[in-house]
């Protein structure tokens, strides 16, 4: 055995052994050469129970192997779908922070300006309703508080009024009262005496003075009839109305001849309208199968809803627009099958041409909300059959108007023809004036009047002469004093209760006013707590806009992709007309500042690695220059692969000016210069972890050429 301990420690340092087994082996290799009779059998564990505390021993140095590592690399994405409009940089190109390196097509970032344009709109509008809102004072609550004074100066004046009734002197409605049945006794007295001197003929008399009245009104009549037709012809009064009932007539039957042309045209024009209206809708509903599945619809399936139609058809939405549906992967055209009432190569280029395919939902729910970019195709078909429905509709009632508009229209026009030929008829009856039997018929009725007046009046004299007219009089005005006394109490009652009743009245009148006032105060606090929960709303909807603005400014500021620091582009997986996802990975730019090496040491050198220990690197693709560096992390957790304990180990890398590290996959290693300081271990009470060390140190000693 070599007893030289500096040439085991060299033979050993070019296998990465630690300094732990060699400071075990060296001391049983000192042991040896001192004569001591030590077997190969002795255990590290005997070792640490004979007492010692501390090991000291020189540095030490710890092999790592690793692979090469760049920790600032950067993965970048576009921040909205679409197509690629530029590709600026390629792998390997050197780049500067803020460098563009790649843009979306002008077409994807207009649709994004326009997102923009129409965010930035709604955030405006929000803003300017929150600032309407805001507004001091409001319009809302001016008027509401505007209402409130109004009620109070009403409680005010009503308040006064009731005041100044309550005030006056009061007036006795109980002697009015009084007074008034008084003075109905004497008039009902005053009554009794004219009726005691009138009572025998009275009915008599009051029957004979309705007849001489009915007379004078008949001969009256008779009169005016007589002479209006007495020298052979009508009046002229009577002939102007009959000419104005004519020209009334004619402009009517003339009004209700344009009102029946207008109407008709108008009816006609309304259903041009309509059925040009159904023909485009229809013509669209037709588009749209022909633009999903290149089929053109016959009449009768135009009649069925859409999702008969596609019942009809017997395809299955979901399974025929799979993007992996085999009977369309073939990179040909597939061909048509004419058992199907679809067109198969418009499907299949749908499934291997189109750019936005993507964005295809073949069947979705009412409730389902879609993105911008994504078509339901049962969604869009269903929309074009309702259109189409509604449109039909829509004809249908527009036939059904003119229809009825054109019976309506003629039915008004002859009315107004038959009611212009009734007032010609009379005007010609008139113009021709009264023949001989009317004019006759005109003198007997008047001479008839006069006969019936005056028999009339003779029947009233012979009816009067009897009564003693002075004694009628007195009766008479002793009644008409009786009636004027009695509407005096009357007046003067009413006079009383109208006070009191005004009092009432005014009572009222604040009562109500007192309410209009609680009423209005109430408002006022419900209008206040309504522009309070609109301010509210308002601000939540700006706050809603200001985010759909910000994710759609975010979006368009991220249709160009810029190097966020200073670089290397280490991947470019995109073309030009590439279509792209959102958020997924494009490129990537890898700085060079920062360059690391990742790897592990044994179990048996991790009690001798703290962060910061220094180290020095080797990296394949650079030669045989050797770097400065430092640990930069170390694994508090073991991890064990086929038996073999170990910790991962990252050191950070100094990289001097000058020397530029690839980009690349390359493999590197590094010595880590350890702690001077073995393993510490107590007296007989040593930790499990240190013995535990102890022993895999001895284990691995074990394997190699010193025992």
């Amino acid at each position: 055995m070599n007893c030289s301990f500096a040439h085991f420690a060299k033979r050993n340092y070019g296998f990465g052994l630690t300094i732990l087994p060699l400071l075990l082996a060296a001391s049983f290799a000192i042991v040896a050469c001192s004569g001591r009779d030590n077997s190969s059998d002795a255990a590290p564990e005997e070792a640490a129970a004979s007492g010692l505390v501390q090991t000291q021993t020189g540095p030490r140095d710890i092999v790592v192997s690793g692979s090469l590592v760049f920790p600032n690399t950067a993965s970048l994405a576009f921040e909205s779908a679409g197509v690629v409009g530029e590709v600026m940089v390629k792998e390997g190109d050197a780049v500067s922070s803020g460098q563009p390196l790649a843009s979306l097509d002008e077409q994807s970032i207009s649709q994004l300006r326009t997102a923009v344009a129409g965010a930035q709109l709604a955030a405006t509008t929000a803003q300017a309703n929150l600032n309407s809102l805001r507004l001091d004072p409001n319009l809302q609550i001016a008027n509401a508080e505007l209402d409130v004074a109004n009620a109070e100066v009403a409680v005010d004046e009503a308040q006064a009024g009731l005041d100044n009734l309550t005030q006056r002197p009061g007036i006795n409605v109980a002697g009015a009262r009084l007074a008034v049945a008084q003075s109905e006794i004497a008039l009902d007295r005053a009554r009794e005496q004219l009726d005691d001197l009138l009572k025998p003929r009275q009915i008599a008399i009051s029957g004979a003075e309705a007849r001489v009245a009915a007379a004078k009104v008949e001969l009256d009549a008779a009169q005016e009839a007589y002479d209006d037709i007495k020298d052979g012809s009508y009046p002229e009064e009577t002939l102007r109305d009959a000419r104005n009932g004519v020209s009334f007539a004619t402009n009517a039957f003339e009004a209700a001849s344009r009102g029946r042309a207008d109407a008709q045209a108008a009816a006609q024009n309304a259903l041009m309208q309509a059925e040009d209206a159904e023909y485009l809708i229809r013509e669209q509903y037709i588009a749209l199968f022909k633009f999903w599945f290149g089929a053109e619809l016959t009449e009768a399936e135009l009649q069925m809803t859409s999702q008969e139609v596609i019942d009809e058809w017997g395809i299955d939405l979901d399974a025929t627009f799979y993007r992996f549906n085999p009977d369309y992967i073939d990179l040909e055209p597939t061909r048509d099958d004419p058992n199907t009432r679809w067109f198969e190569p418009a499907i299949w280029a749908w499934l291997n041409l189109h750019p936005q395919f993507g964005g295809v939902v073949p069947t979705c729910t009412d409730e389902r909300a879609l993105a911008r970019t994504e078509r339901c195709i049962t969604r869009e078909l269903e929309n074009g059959y309702d259109a189409l429905d509604r449109a039909r509709d829509a004809l249908a009632a527009a036939r059904n108007n003119a229809n009825t508009t054109a019976e309506q229209t003629e039915d008004a026009v002859a009315a107004a023809e038959a009611a212009l030929s009734d007032a010609q008829d009379a005007l010609e009856e008139l113009e021709d004036g009264p023949d001989a039997s009317i004019v006759e018929s005109a003198e007997k009725r008047l001479a008839l009047a006069h006969a019936s007046l005056q028999e009339a009046e003779d029947d009233l004299a012979e009816l009067t002469v009897d009564i003693d007219p002075l004694n009628v009089a007195l009766a008479r005005a002793a009644l008409a004093q009786s009636e004027f006394a009695f509407e005096e109490a009357n007046d003067a009652l009413e006079r009383a209760e109208d006070d009191a009743l005004h009092i009432e009245r005014a009572g009222k009148h604040l009562e109500l006013a007192s309410a209009a006032l609680r009423e209005a105060e109430t408002r006022l606090d419900e209008i206040q707590d309504l522009v309070r929960a609109q301010i509210a709303a308002t601000e939540a909807e700006l706050a809603l806009t200001q985010t759909t603005l910000d994710k759609a400014q975010e979006s368009l500021d991220g249709a160009v992709i810029t190097s966020p620091m200073d670089g290397i582009v280490a991947l470019v997986s995109i073309d030009v007309d590439d279509p792209v996802g959102v958020e997924l990975t494009v490129l990537k730019v890898v700085s060079t500042e920062v360059v690391a090496i990742e790897g592990v040491i044994d179990a048996a050198g991790r009690p001798y690695v703290d962060e910061g220990a220094n180290a020095l690197v080797n990296i394949d693709s650079i030669g045989d220059t050797t770097l400065g560096g430092s640990v930069s992390y170390i694994g508090s957790e073991a991890r064990t692969e086929r038996g073999v304990v170990s910790y991962a180990v990252r050191i950070h890398v100094n990289v001097p000016d000058g020397i530029t590290v690839p980009v690349s996959l390359s493999a590197a290693s590094a010595i880590i210069t350890g702690n001077d300081t073995a393993l510490e271990y107590g007296e007989q009470g040593a930790s499990d972890t240190a013995l535990s060390l102890l022993r895999a140190e001895a284990a691995y000693v074990r394997q190699g050429d010193l025992w």
